[in-house]
């Protein structure tokens, strides 16, 4: 066997190891919150207590598929290096999302084009400690984009083998990613939080996350995403913060104002499906919503999974 040969069987067999140690893992359920940038100001590491895996939301993709030289300003590497000081979780990097994915389809496009940007994230997570990254394409069309997508997915998992690097990648409810995206990544985080009103029922994460399983990926590499907003008929948002604050802490409710959320008693029914079903874990859209008073849900959600864990 030449050593070209090798290193591609040993390659295979990493991947499949890591896939089993993965799902091994589906037994101690995650806790993911993401934070995005503009919400970096004002937030404390003591918010993030209880929470496995911190998801900095995000890294733009021009649509001209120029990777930027700075994938991050210093300033908020600088700030998440202070949020890191109390926290021994994992730390990936969201690359994309909602109106910053325009150049997920040219990067794509060439293997050479996802290879630049590989490399690139490869040398930031080495560099500033990241753990690896989650990408958001929002959204590929077609069976031509969701095939590099997957190809996107696979390369990036081999080349983070050589420092243990996550891949995750965030999805819709109604998306089908396909098998082959769904066998090279770590987890996919499930965003059970945005059909029509009322937005996030449990009814309808349930149904999100059977499709999905139906259609091939793992229960055990799936995070159940919940909402720590709420949203009006007219799609009008308020966080989680506005809308249950002062007499209203710790109301269980999922309708405040006419805003549909997720109260107490939903996220607890939520935790105890994702359990059931042996899910990888709970995601959080997202962290800075949060109240930061005793109608805080975090504290709750931390207590109920670390309950269920005994």
């Amino acid at each position: 066997m030449t050593l070209h040969g090798f290193m591609i069987r040993f390659a295979a067999v990493l991947v499949l190891l890591l896939n089993f140690t993965g799902r091994l893992g589906a037994a101690n359920p995650r806790l993911i919150g993401y934070l995005p940038e503009y919400r970096l100001d004002g937030f404390r590491s003591s918010q993030l207590h209880g929470v496995t895996d911190l998801i900095f939301f995000s890294v733009i993709l021009p649509a001209d598929g120029r990777i930027p030289e700075r994938l991050i300003a210093p300033s908020h590497l600088a700030r998440l290096k202070e949020l890191r000081k109390g926290f021994n979780g994992n730390v990936l990097l969201t690359v994309g999302g909602w109106e910053r994915s325009a150049g997920f389809g040219r990067i794509t496009a060439t293997r050479s084009s996802r290879y630049k940007l590989i490399r690139r994230l490869a040398e930031l997570c080495r560099k500033h400690h990241f753990n690896g990254v989650d990408y958001d394409w929002e959204h590929p069309k077609g069976v031509a984009e969701l095939s590099r997508y997957a190809a996107l997915v696979r390369e990036t998992k081999v080349a983070f083998n050589a420092f243990g690097g996550l891949v995750t990648v965030a999805q819709a409810g109604w998306q089908n990613l396909g098998k082959e995206l769904y066998n090279h990544a770590d987890r996919i985080h499930l965003m059970a939080y945005d059909h029509v009103f009322p937005q996030a029922t449990f009814d309808k994460s349930h149904a999100d996350v059977e499709r999905v399983i139906g259609l091939g990926c793992p229960p055990e590499k799936i995070a159940l995403g919940v909402p720590f907003y709420g949203r009006n008929r007219k799609g009008s948002a308020r966080t989680y913060a506005e809308l249950n604050s002062g007499a209203r802490a710790k109301e269980s409710k999922d309708l405040i104002d006419g805003f549909a959320l997720n109260g107490t008693n939903t996220i607890q029914r939520k935790i105890a499906y994702t359990r059931e079903r042996k899910l990888a874990g709970l995601m959080i859209w997202e962290l800075g919503q949060d109240a930061v008073n005793a109608s805080a849900l975090l504290p709750g959600i931390v207590r109920e999974m670390s309950k269920r864990q005994r």
